[in-house]
Order: C-alpha cells, then sequence, then structure tokens
C-alpha cells in the first residue's frame, strides 16, 4: 500500500496519502523515512496520515508497532499526529484501540473520519502558535 506525501511548510504540515490496500509496515516505514529525510520537512511539523483508502484497518501488532514508531517521531520533534480511516466499525474500533495506545504515552495523537476536522486539529493553533514543541 504505497503513499504520496505532501509538505505545506508555511502550514508546518505534511499530508500522507495512502493509496487503496492493506496496511503494511514496510510501506509505512519507507513512507515515514521518506518525510523525514525530505529537506523541506522540519521538527514541529504535523502529520496528517489519510488511510480512507485502506481496505481494511491495521492488525493489533501493527497498530501497537505504528504508535511505538509516532512516539519516537514526536520525540524527533513531530507537533502533531492525526489519522483519517474509513467509516467502517472496524476502522473506527481500531482508531479508537491507536487512540487509547498514545493516551498512555501522553502523546498527541488522534483519529478522525472527517478529512476536515482532522486538518482543523492539526492547525487550530498554529496560526497563534507557530513554534514547534518542545519536549
Amino acid at each position: 500500500m504505497p503513499a504520496t506525501y505532501h509538505i505545506d511548510a508555511p502550514a508546518r504540515l505534511v499530508v500522507i496519502t495512502w493509496s487503496p490496500g492493506i496496511p503494511q509496515l514496510t510501506d509505512w516505514t519507507a513512507t515515514i523515512t521518506a518525510v523525514m529525510s525530505d529537506p523541506a520537512f522540519e521538527p514541529g511539523f504535523s502529520i496528517l496520515s489519510d488511510w480512507r483508502e485502506a481496505a481494511a484497518p491495521p492488525d493489533r501488532l501493527l497498530m501497537e508497532t505504528l504508535v511505538d514508531s509516532i512516539h519516537a517521531l514526536v520525540v524527533e520533534g513531530v507537533y502533531r499526529w492525526a489519522t483519517v480511516t474509513p467509516r467502517t466499525k472496524a476502522s473506527v474500533g481500531a482508531g479508537r484501540m491507536a487512540e487509547l495506545m498514545a493516551g498512555v504515552n501522553e502523546l498527541p495523537i488522534r483519529v478522525f473520519q472527517e478529512y476536515a476536522d482532522a486538518h482543523a486539529w492539526l492547525c487550530d493553533d498554529r496560526a497563534t502558535k507557530n513554534q514547534p514543541r518542545k519536549h
């Protein structure tokens, strides 16, 4: 399930759009590596990960791996992480599980079914606080 990404430097936002398919850790890792090594990426950017075309949500093991990986990215300077999922019961459940796992570690991760809601959460305070979050 390959992905494309776009970096909006003025908004301090990266949008990752996943192709239709089943989420795979290798694709996720390759995409995140590309984003983090892109010269336009800077600490303090937020990431919107658009999984609306996913055929199925990640299984529990993959979800735990993704949340752990996002934790490492937050330590490296990602400000917030939002994921947009399909509106299926399984995807909503997986998203809730991710939020619960993130909450245990106090990570700035949220899962949405609406792209506009995810975008607003990532950017709502950036207009007045255009500073990277300190850890």
